[in-house]
């Protein structure tokens, strides 16, 4: 019943449109991908003071403390190392040192909420953090006509576990049309599927 609402016009619309839009991503949408990890960086498993800076994006916490993790599960893109908060209900803030047009990061371990900010400070969007025990998952986001200034990542679960990250993947230049559209086409693609999915119930 609800397919029919959405007639093949429409879907081919979705599929080719080129307008920026603000959504969650995963990360096969990068075209020029940066990506930080945070390998071999030589900090301690704990008591690492911020504000802390990595490859140019400045990282702050509630408690001025982060956590450093060696951890074989840690990485989405093949490493072993990740950093984490320090308190329960804590936060890990990342304010990226060049804006962004698409950021997303690996998430973990404790229940989180991934919000990301534009340059003003302004709240885009939030998505919830997976909660895989042992494993990290992509939370992404791309922004709707302006860039992201800032990430958070907030701990939202008393578990004595930490919210960990990795390999911060972002985006600062917008592709050329060409590539915009078949940006758009992925995107279009992934909401068809959703939709079909949701209309098979």
């Amino acid at each position: 019943m609800l397919f029919r609402l959405f007639q093949p016009t429409m879907i081919a619309g979705m599929l080719f449109a080129t307008t920026a839009f603000a959504a969650a991503i995963g990360p096969d949408v990068f075209i020029n991908p940066i990506v930080v990890t945070y390998d071999g960086l030589g900090l301690n498993n704990g008591g690492n003071p911020t504000p802390l800076v990595i490859a140019g994006d400045t990282y702050t916490t509630n408690d001025s403390q982060l956590n450093y993790a060696a951890f074989g599960f840690c990485s989405f893109w093949g490493g072993n190392e990740c950093i984490g908060d320090n308190t329960e209900f804590g936060y890990i803030d990342i304010v990226l040192g060049s804006p962004a047009l698409r950021v997303g990061v690996n998430v973990g371990a404790s229940t989180s909420t991934v919000s990301f900010y534009d340059q003003t400070d302004q709240l885009l969007g939030s998505l919830p953090g997976p909660h895989n025990g042992l494993h990290l998952s992509f939370v992404g986001w791309q922004a709707d006509g302006g860039l992201i200034g800032r990430v958070r990542v907030a701990d939202t679960e008393a578990n004595s576990q930490m919210v960990l990250l990795d390999d911060l993947t972002k985006e600062t230049t917008t592709p050329e049309p060409a590539t915009a559209t078949l940006v758009a086409l992925a995107l279009g693609i992934s909401a068809a599927r959703r939709l079909m999915s949701i209309c098979a119930r």
